[in-house]
């Protein structure tokens, strides 16, 4: 049975424990229902050593051997340091390390990033909500890793960011993490398949490897397909989990099974805390693919997937493109205007006889097809869009078929018939070479004019193209016909490992690189930041989807671009009509894509979806049965300027044009560090106690104040006991065991510019700031200044009156979970020895003057007139505590009575439609009567699992009491 002081113990108590004392950082309750506690050693024994225990294994076994020190036995020593220096230090680790006093932003608006305002919108909504869950669904290229930084970051500064799971595609494994740590400090360990092969081999099969990675990112295909890592990370809990490239884990309109993405990602939505998901396209354009998303962030919030309205999904997802007038706003004087170039070539006599043959192809498989298969002389129509080298392989594959057919006897005469054809198209393709291939001859023709010769490495070049062998043979060509290196173009495509993808990434955008092509297949469309050194980009083949356009121009045309990104599309003209038709349906996206992305934002209402396959079905059937161009283009009009009353335009209908955010004043932004501190800045602070540390351990430290700079060694504490690399923070960002911090935003940013064109991408300046990891450990090594149970005294005669003292009190209210609610701060005022009222640390600040260099330290005084009003002192700061703790908890009461109102409705209109739905229902009885038991469970799971969740994060444990701590007192001179 739990005892009363495993139930009181709480965040920033100092307890006693198996006979030392330690610093309670968090307590909280494990799958068992046990109370585990992490604690900080502040005994010399234990010193610098962070554990965790069982409180209710200590109690049982070790009977009474958990203690909460007394706030009251603590001993008031003089601060002996010049102008009270520790004192100051010991008050600010405190201060700094406080969670924020509001929903507002507090440090995400300070990270290593040129913030744009519109940016700030996400954070704030999710902090405004009772759980921070939300879809940030902004176009492609507005920032959304930085936005769900901005959100982390603020978490973290509040105590529920300690273990963080990012899921992403295999390919923006390394830039995701990258980008994480320069602009927010957050260190996040990439399970790429080499790291996955390491812990396979070191951590015990029946151990969950999820519980040696508090900070971790790994690609949605690795959980997919290895059974092992799927199914532990089901069973591990977490903080925070943020889903990149959310559209591959919503539910698609085509067909009524969930994928095995989408499953995955629906069983992760309760073991967490906090939910991000990322995407610019956020559904196939059906309702239903939508609400997926929403559900995975509020489960009850919607009872009919087909049929809700803005009102039951306000608050969870957010939604800009560039037309949006803040978005414009802030973006239209740093991201110069694209510019789209669309040039034609004329159709050479090869490929105008390929060209001929493949329009009168008449095979007979095609004839008996089924509806749901595409034609194959649509297949080859694709391929041959693509190049040459694409319609051969597609060709030789299906010629090989129908050679094995004639040879087995399977309908001889109808194979030998489409075979013949075959040939003669095969035959006429493979006479189209270089020189005749007249996309090839127009991009050649293009780079010639342009002037690029891959002798500038400020100016690369990225060409996408659809088709693996179309890759291969630009590769092979390009590099001939260029006169470039083997090192100087890479490839990217879906046949790559992931660490072979991240290689020619990171070596594209490295400026030592030699890299200046990158041929890329559409694996590079999604996410990736091509654009440091890369303004060109070229459709070598047209797509036949809307989003891939998007994906693709978004890779150099996004937030960041120093230069006017140059976009080309290679356009071939034939004299073959039909050909003809089918090319200029394909141009007709890329030119509505265009208009779309200024006009509307959300190109796929041109097609009546967001999903990339349906997309192409839809032009493949429009090509299919002989659509007329100039009726297709009329269609896409039509759909432009529709009202919106269609499914396909369901999104902008629900926003009724806004972007779906609730408004907010929007403050000028401001990069000082609010809040009431003794420092003018982080920097200050960290500079001053660095000097104390240093003279205590020795620690090799180096500070240039004019530059704000800190170099040092990595602290012990900082390193992993066994291997003595530094922990916390990503390997690659660590060079030799140093590590260098300036809080100077173009410092950093410099430094990754430089990073950038040097071998390492990763810079060697890291930003200074309570959200990274020195930080935390600065603060541990602050708050034992002073020998255990001893509490400063500093007289600062220039500002309080004689016989004036201040005992200064710090707090902690944990919710059930352990994680902090609020934290206090109070001030016991005497005068002539009698109690004199409160204080709150604002004005303790300005009746103290409390700053670094302002008192002068005279030398020791008495302080035994002091300690006699300890006991007193610490009676009045708990009186003052427990009434801010019950103000809170009755707070907090009415919102749970709001919330399990709102509940209570939720799950009531969904047992209504259940019952809509079973009146409805016809067949047989036991079958439906189990179907209507198992939703109305769902139902009541969800009810309960959103219950204990506020039980946990949003109330306060009914016995807890907890203590404040003295932290110091500060005295007038004794009269």
């Amino acid at each position: 049975m739990t005892s009363d002081i495993t139930q009181q113990i709480a965040p920033g108590m100092r307890i006693e424990l198996r006979s030392v004392e330690w610093l309670v950082k968090r307590k909280r309750t494990t799958g068992m229902k046990f109370h585990q506690v992490d604690v900080l050693g502040i005994s010399e024994i234990v010193r610098d050593r962070e554990m965790s225990f069982i409180l209710e294994y200590e109690e049982h076994v070790r009977k009474g051997s958990v203690k909460i020190l007394d706030p009251a036995e603590v001993t008031l020593v003089p601060d002996p340091s010049p102008r009270y220096l520790h004192t100051l230090l010991y008050i600010e680790s405190l201060l700094r390390s406080a969670a924020p006093k509001d929903a507002d932003l507090s440090v995400g608006q300070r990270g290593a990033v040129d913030f744009m305002e519109y940016q700030m919108k996400p954070a704030r909504m999710a902090l405004d909500a009772s759980r921070p869950r939300i879809l940030i669904a902004d176009d492609v290229g507005l920032g959304k890793t930085i936005e769900a930084g901005v959100l982390v970051s603020e978490l973290i500064a509040r105590g529920r960011g300690k273990r963080i799971l990012v899921i992403t595609t295999k390919a923006m494994l390394t830039q995701f993490q990258k980008e994480f740590w320069v602009r927010f400090s957050i260190a996040l360990t990439r399970l790429d398949s080499t790291v996955l092969q390491r812990v396979k081999e070191r951590i015990p099969e029946r151990h969950n490897p999820f519980h040696y990675f508090d900070r971790a990112i790994v690609s949605i295909d690795t959980l997919k397909n290895n059974q092992r890592f799927g199914h532990a990370i089901q069973n591990a809990e977490w903080d925070i989990i943020v889903i990149d490239e959310a559209q591959n884990v919503a539910e698609r309109r085509r067909g009524t099974r969930r994928s095995q993405r989408a499953r995955l990602a629906q069983t992760l939505t309760n073991r967490s805390d906090a939910l991000l998901l990322l995407s610019a396209t956020p559904h196939d354009g059906s309702r239903r693919s939508f609400a997926s998303l929403m559900k995975m962030l509020s489960p009850l919030a919607i009872t009919d997937e087909e049929n809700y309205g803005p009102e039951d999904i306000k608050g969870l997802f957010v939604r800009r493109f560039r037309h949006h007038q803040e978005v414009q706003r802030d973006l239209s004087t740093i991201i110069p205007e694209r510019e789209t170039r669309r040039l034609r070539g004329q159709a050479t006599k090869k490929e105008e006889q390929a060209f001929k043959l493949l329009a009168h192809l008449d095979l007979e498989a095609d004839r008996k097809i089924q509806k749901s298969m595409r034609l194959f002389r649509i297949v080859l129509e694709k391929s041959l869009f693509s190049s040459p080298a694409a319609c051969l392989e597609s060709l030789e594959r299906r010629m090989e078929q129908h050679r094995r057919q004639i040879q087995d006897g399977e309908n001889p005469g109808v194979a030998q018939n489409d075979l013949i054809q075959l040939e003669k198209l095969h035959e006429a393709v493979a006479a189209i070479d270089p020189d005749s291939f007249s996309r090839y001859q127009l991009l050649l023709e293009y780079l010639s004019d342009a002037g690029w010769n891959g002798k500038d490495g400020s100016d690369r070049l990225v060409i996408f193209t659809e088709r693996i062998p179309t890759l291969h043979w630009l590769y092979e060509h390009l590099r001939r016909d260029l006169g470039l290196r083997e090192n100087q173009v890479v490839t990217m495509s879906g046949d790559m490992s992931d660490i072979d993808l991240q290689k020619a990434k990171e070596d594209f955008g490295l400026g030592s690189s030699r890299v200046r092509l990158l041929i890329a297949s559409d694996i590079a469309a999604e996410g990736l930041n091509l654009h440091f050194y890369c303004h060109r980009l070229v459709h070598f083949d047209l797509p036949w989807s809307l989003m891939t356009f998007q994906q693709r121009n978004g890779r150099i045309d996004r937030y960041g671009q120093k230069h006017q990104p140059q976009v080309v599309y290679l356009y071939t003209e034939c004299e073959e009509t039909q050909i003809h038709n089918d090319f200029r349906i394909v141009q007709l996206l890329s030119e509505k894509e265009e208009t779309a992305r200024q006009n509307i934002g959300d190109a796929g209402i041109l097609l009546g979806t967001n999903d990339q396959d349906e997309q192409e079905e839809i032009i493949a059937e429009k090509i299919e049965t002989g659509t007329d161009s100039q009726d297709f283009e009329r269609e896409l009009d039509d759909r432009s300027q529709a009202s919106g009353n269609d499914e396909y335009d369901f999104l902008e209908e629900l926003l009724g044009g806004s972007s779906g955010a609730p408004e907010y004043d929007e403050p000028a932004q401001s990069t000082a560090e609010d809040g009431d501190y003794i420092f003018d800045s982080f920097f200050d602070y960290a500079t001053a106690a660095l000097r104390h540390i240093d003279r205590r351990q020795g620690l090799k430290v180096r500070v240039h104040e004019n530059d704000r700079i800190i170099e040092m060694e990595v602290p012990s504490a900082l390193r992993d006991p066994v291997s003595r690399e530094p922990r916390w923070m990503p390997q690659e960002a660590v060079k030799e065991g140093l590590i260098k911090l300036t809080d100077r935003k173009e410092l950093v940013n410099r430094d990754l510019d430089r990073a950038q064109a040097s071998e390492n991408s990763w810079p060697p300046t890291q930003y200074l700031w309570e959200v990274h990891p020195f930080g935390e450990w600065l603060g541990e090594q602050m708050n034992r200044v002073f020998n255990r149970r001893e509490v400063p005294v500093a007289y600062l005669d220039e500002t309080l009156d004689p016989n004036e003292a201040i005992f200064l009190f710090f707090g902690r209210i944990p919710n059930q979970a352990g994680s902090t609610l609020r934290d206090s701060w109070i001030g016991v005022r005497y005068r002539e020895d009698e109690f004199h009222g409160c204080m709150t640390m604002a004005e303790i600040l300005e009746r103290a003057e409390l700053r670094p260099d302002f008192h002068v330290n005279e030398g020791t005084a008495s302080v035994s007139h002091l300690q006699v009003l300890v006991e007193d002192a610490v009676d009045k700061a708990q009186t003052r505590f427990h009434e801010e703790v019950q103000q809170l908890r009755e707070k907090l009461d009415d919102q749970a009575l709001k919330e399990l109102a709102n509940l209570e409705k939720l799950c009531r209109r969904h047992e209504d439609q259940i019952e809509q739905w079973y009146r409805r229902r016809e067949g047989i009885q036991q079958v439906i009567d189990a179907e209507k038991q198992r939703r109305e469970d769902e139902v009541q799971r969800w009810r309960n699992e959103f219950w204990s969740w506020f039980e946990r994060m949003r109330q306060i444990e009914s016995q807890l009491h907890p203590h404040t701590r003295l932290i110091a007192v500060l005295s007038g001179p004794r009269s």
